[in-house]
């Protein structure tokens, strides 16, 4: 079960994991990649929720721009 699976978890770790899957599927992604994993925990760090979520974005758009993504 996926509750199990998240079980262990801090709020925080799971904070990240929904920021970054939501950016995958922003993107058209069926998987969770380990740049939106770094992205949302990078962010996570340093600024609010909504903030965060435009920085990602950004980040992985350039990251995507210039073929590191």
């Amino acid at each position: 079960s996926t509750f199990f699976a998240f079980q262990r978890f801090t709020e925080k770790a799971i904070k990240v994991v929904m920021l970054a899957q939501e950016e995958a599927r922003r993107l058209g992604h069926n998987f969770v990649g380990t740049e939106q994993v770094r992205a949302a925990n990078s962010i996570d760090a340093y600024a609010s929720e909504t903030c965060a979520r435009e920085v990602a974005r950004r980040v992985e758009e350039a990251m995507m721009a210039t073929g590191l993504g």
